[in-house]
């Protein structure tokens, strides 16, 4: 009941909806602007138990059209993630971890540098996705609750090259 009376509620104040989706409330997310999710969870969903590459086209997808949303995002662990946006466009970002000492925290980690990002730029949410992710990357390398500074953040994309932060699939 609280998530059916939120989001248009949120939308009638032109406020960006980003939603970590969970199995149970899955379809209580239709219409929001993002729907973030992780493999497993998009799989359950779906009821795809084989998560691949061509599967993880088929979930975004059809969870684009299900729930009606401008974009999904699947997280997959160590692959990355693939952002799916109504146009067509899918994108995969790979992982940029170069180990992984704890995974806790990553997935809310996501969802605030998605929402962070997008605060700053409603339209830049591939931007936003390599953020996260670029976050993510750094998160799993350090052990414990810990946090990315801003100067990590910075160093790191500094380090990289642009080609190697964005896959388009397909769009």
């Amino acid at each position: 009941a609280l998530i059916e009376s939120l989001i248009p509620l949120a939308k009638s104040k032109g406020q960006l909806i980003v939603a970590d989706s969970r199995v149970d409330h899955f379809m209580e997310y239709r219409d929001v602007d993002i729907v973030k999710v992780n493999h497993q969870v998009a799989g359950d969903i779906t009821g795809i138990g084989q998560i691949n590459e061509t599967s993880i086209r088929n979930i975004g997808q059809w969870m684009l059209t299900q729930l009606e949303s401008r974009y999904v995002l699947i997280t997959q662990g160590r692959d990355g993630l693939t952002l799916f946006n109504r146009n067509g466009q899918v994108h995969h970002v790979p992982s940029i971890a170069k180990e992984v000492k704890e995974t806790a925290g990553v997935a809310d980690t996501v969802a605030a540098v998605l929402a962070l990002s997008l605060a700053v730029d409603r339209d830049g949410m591939l931007e936003a996705a390599v953020l996260a992710n670029t976050t993510a990357g750094i998160k799993v390398g350090k052990l414990g609750e810990a946090t990315v500074s801003k100067d990590e953040l910075i160093a790191t994309l500094g380090s990289l090259e642009g080609t190697a932060l964005v896959r388009t699939v397909s769009g």
